[in-house]
């Protein structure tokens, strides 16, 4: 979270048992980015809602204030946490490889479930309530709540909103794009993950934002092998945005993750010169956050997460006040000895197949096949597709999202998070009766 972000939070009325977002006029958005409602920095909340229940029994992060759940905000008790200290890589075949496998195998899950909730007229308040019924009753904690005071369990990002836009009783409407960002707590470790949703009549101009976001996280992924620089994974996402006249926007980044919600190394999304290479036990995840135009940054809103697109330059044009959307995807990836594996992928597999037979969940999630029909799966991932495809009597072009430039082939879920910012970010070491030196043990799942 941003220091812009901290000191809004002074702005911010106390909290009330039930606050209720107001109604909003429809705001066309400029035709320069197609057709959508634009959502107004005035809609912002006033006043935090209070926070659902956790049972007791769930362990929570450090960074959670003893107090969250029983004092207003202005008395919550302060948290203080280093998170430029360097994280701990996961020692591959241990507990601790096992239960961050397994978390993140989670926020998976929850992600997918929440996708079928998605349709017009659902508001974001219902996921919200929805996602953190469903990590509950999976024993976990839904990381952001809590976290710097943030009083949601996922957060939700519609059209012109770039990230942490928290959810409210406004309703999705037919032409929203909506991303759903959440982060699992079990066990000792997060898991994170991402992904936007496109609604039924998402216009042409929208899908192609989302589908060359997907893209570009995937073509992210395929650049980590142990010994490349991290700065490589920017380098390849500004590459394929330019070619596709979409901006980065770059107040946000991707961040080391395990123990510790975030902690270095802290994953640029475009051309930079940070220093460090990849190294086998290294988690962290990727998550480009892509507008409309060439560049786009975001204006915080009064309620002190929210951030919205502002001025974006599209290409061979002058300034306006675009509005633009943007469109979101993460993966939370771990180096391995010989390349990189996506966590999130096991566990979901067979279930969202046959959920989802057009397979867009899948494709979002998973990302077997990208949008050049190149394999970037696992040996084993692939031929677990090849059987569930054969059994749904699918082509193997199904599992492609379509050209960035052309037209997407189908519907469905297409990808930010529980708050994240390079900055200021409240973290904690997080250690749990079950975790101890037993992390580092070997183990066989």
């Amino acid at each position: 979270m941003s220091l812009a972000a901290t000191r809004a939070l002074a702005r911010v009325a106390p909290r009330a048992t039930r606050v209720a977002a107001p109604r909003r006029a429809y705001t066309p958005a400029p035709a320069l980015f197609g057709a959508y409602d634009v959502l107004d920095p005035a809609s912002a909340l006033q006043a935090y809602p209070d926070p659902l229940d956790v049972p007791p029994s769930i362990p929570r992060p450090d960074y959670v204030p003893p107090n969250f759940f029983t004092a207003p905000i202005w008395e919550h008790e302060a948290v203080e946490v280093d998170i430029e200290a360097p994280g701990e890589r996961i020692k591959l075949g241990s507990r601790a490889e096992a239960r961050v496998r397994k978390v993140a195998a989670l926020a998976a899950e929850v992600l997918a479930e929440v996708g079928k909730l998605i349709k017009p007229g659902v508001t974001t308040a219902q996921l919200d309530a929805a996602a953190h019924a469903l990590i509950v009753a999976r024993g976990a904690y839904p990381s952001p709540l809590g976290y710097q005071h943030f009083p949601k369990s996922i957060t939700t990002s519609v059209n012109n909103v770039i990230a942490h836009g928290i959810p409210d009783d406004r309703p999705l409407l037919p032409d929203d794009i909506v991303n759903v960002d959440l982060t699992l707590f079990h066990d000792g470790y997060h898991g994170d993950t991402s992904a936007t949703f496109v609604l039924p009549e998402v216009d042409a101009k929208g899908r192609e934002l989302v589908a060359a976001t997907e893209e570009a996280l995937e073509l992210a992924i395929a650049a980590c092998v142990p010994g490349r620089p991290f700065s490589d994974i920017g380098k390849v996402i500004e590459e394929f945005t330019k070619k596709h006249g979409l901006g980065i926007n770059n107040q946000f980044s991707g961040h080391g993750i395990g123990k510790r919600f975030h902690q270095p190394p802290w994953i640029v999304h475009y051309r930079n010169s940070e220093h460090g290479r990849m190294q086998p036990g290294d988690c962290f995840t990727i998550e480009p956050a892509l507008t409309q135009g060439c560049k786009s940054r975001g204006t915080l809103w009064e309620d002190g997460w929210t951030v919205s697109t502002d001025v974006s330059v599209p290409w061979g044009a002058a300034d306006v006040q675009s509005k633009a959307r943007s469109a979101q995807f993460e993966h939370q990836v771990l180096i391995t000895g010989d390349g990189v594996d996506k966590i999130l992928v096991r566990g979901i597999i067979a279930k969202t197949m046959a959920t989802r037979k057009d397979l867009y969940l899948l494709d979002g999630i998973v990302g077997c096949v990208d949008n050049h029909g190149n394999d970037r799966t696992s040996k084993k991932v692939a031929q677990i597709l090849e059987t569930l495809a054969a059994a749904f009597k699918l082509e193997k072009g199904a599992v492609s999202a379509g050209k960035a430039k052309g037209t997407v082939k189908r519907e469905g879920p297409a990808a930010t998070t529980p708050p994240k910012k390079r900055r200021r970010v409240v973290k904690a070491s997080v250690k749990t009766e079950s975790q101890d030196e037993s992390d580092e043990a070997e183990f066989t799942p």
